[in-house]
C-alpha cells in the first residue's frame, strides 16, 4: 500500500481491509483515509479495540512507551517477544509478534508476526509456527517477553504459555513483564511467585488515544530485578528506592518491616494476617480475613472459597 501516495490509502473499518482510493467496493462503509506509513506502522492508532470483553484492548500510551524503550536499553535487551502488544513491535531492536487479532495480519509480514492464542499456546497456521521458530532461532544475549492480556483472561493458562515461550527461547537469558491491574495481580501471584509487581503505573489509552485519565490500576510485575527497573525521568521525584526491598517505590508507599514490603502509606498491618490492609479493617478470627465494617451492615464468613484468592472471604449482608 505505501506505493501509493499518502492521499489514496485506506483503512475499512467495516470489512478491516486495507485498499487504495478509488475502490466501489467500500462507497458505503466506514473508511479512514490519508494513512501515513508511520500510521500503517502502528495500526493499534486508528484499529478500533475489539467488542467481546475477553479480548478487549487498552493500548499503550506513547508516555509509556518512551518509558519502556528508555527502560530496554538500560536493561541492554536485545530481543522483544510481544505477546498481545502490538504497540511495542515498531521498537527498533529485534523483535516479534503473537497476537489474537487477525487484523493485524494485514499489517505485519509473517516474519514479524504470527496470529497466536495465549492461553492455550495455540498458532493458527504453519507460516506463524516457521516464523516464530526463525526469530527463536536468531535470538541471543537478553530476551525480554512482554505480555499485556485482556483483563479477563484466566492467568493459570497464560502463565503456562508464557513459560513454554520462556523455555522455546532457552538459548538467551529471558525475562518476562506481565502488566494487569495490580487487584488481579494476586491471582497472577498464585501462579508466577517469581514475578514481583513494580509501582510504576502504565498509562494506556483507548483505540489509539492516549488517556486523560492519570490515575492508573495497571502495574507490570515482572522477574526483572527490580533495582534495575529505573523509574521515568520525567517521573523521578515520584519515587524513592527502598534498600530493604532493593526496588523503586512510589512516595506514597513507606516500608513496612513486618510484610518486609512496601505498603501504601495509610495501610495498618494486621499480624494475623501479616500483611497491611486498609485503614478501618478488623479482622475476623473465625474466618481468618480482614474487612471493612460498615453501619448498616454485619459480618458473615460464608460465602463460597472460590470467590477469593487467598482464602475463604467475607460477605457483608444487609441488616
Amino acid at each position: 500500500l505505501t506505493k501509493y501516495a499518502r492521499k489514496n490509502r485506506c483503512y475499512c473499518r467495516t470489512c478491516h481491509a486495507l485498499f487504495a482510493y478509488p475502490d466501489g467496493k467500500h462507497e458505503h462503509h466506514r473508511v479512514i483515509s490519508g494513512l501515513s506509513s508511520f500510521t500503517l506502522a502502528m495500526p493499534s492508532y486508528f484499529l478500533e479495540p475489539l467488542e467481546e470483553s475477553s479480548e478487549h484492548q487498552y493500548f499503550f500510551s506513547m508516555e509509556w512507551l518512551k518509558f519502556m524503550a528508555s527502560t530496554l536499553r538500560i536493561l541492554q535487551i536485545d530481543n522483544v517477544l510481544c505477546v498481545g502488544t502490538p504497540r511495542l513491535e515498531p521498537l527498533s531492536i529485534n523483535k516479534f509478534l503473537l497476537d489474537l487479532d487477525a487484523r493485524l495480519e494485514r499489517f505485519y509480514s509473517t516474519s514479524l508476526f504470527a496470529r497466536f492464542n495465549a492461553l492455550n499456546g495455540h498458532f493458527f497456521n504453519s507460516t506463524g509456527v516457521d516464523s516464530f521458530d526463525r526469530f527463536i532461532r536468531s535470538c541471543s544475549g537478553r530476551t525480554i517477553i512482554f505480555c499485556d492480556p485482556p483483563f479477563g483472561a484466566l492467568m493459570k493458562p497464560l502463565v503456562e504459555t508464557l513459560n513454554k515461550l520462556k523455555q522455546g527461547l532457552g538459548s538467551s537469558q529471558v525475562f518476562l513483564v506481565v502488566t494487569i491491574p495490580y487487584f488481579i495481580g494476586k491471582k497472577l501471584l498464585q501462579v508466577a511467585p517469581e514475578l514481583k509487581m513494580l509501582d510504576y503505573k502504565v498509562i494506556e489509552g483507548h483505540d489509539g488515544i492516549d488517556s486523560k485519565r492519570r490515575v492508573s490500576v495497571v502495574r507490570p510485575f515482572t522477574d526483572v530485578p527490580a533495582h534495575e527497573f529505573l523509574p521515568p525521568k520525567s517521573l523521578a521525584n515520584q519515587y524513592w528506592f527502598c534498600e530493604t526491598c532493593q526496588r523503586y517505590s512510589d512516595l506514597k508507599n513507606l516500608h513496612c518491616d513486618q510484610c518486609n514490603a512496601c505498603t501504601t502509606i495509610t495501610y495498618q498491618h494486621c499480624a494475623s494476617c501479616n500483611t497491611c490492609r486498609p485503614p478501618g479493617s478488623k479482622h475476623c478470627d473465625k474466618c481468618g480475613m480482614c474487612f471493612r465494617p460498615k453501619a448498616d451492615e454485619v459480618h458473615d464468613c460464608d460465602r463460597h472459597v472460590s470467590e477469593s484468592p487467598e482464602r475463604p472471604n467475607c460477605r457483608k449482608v444487609s441488616t
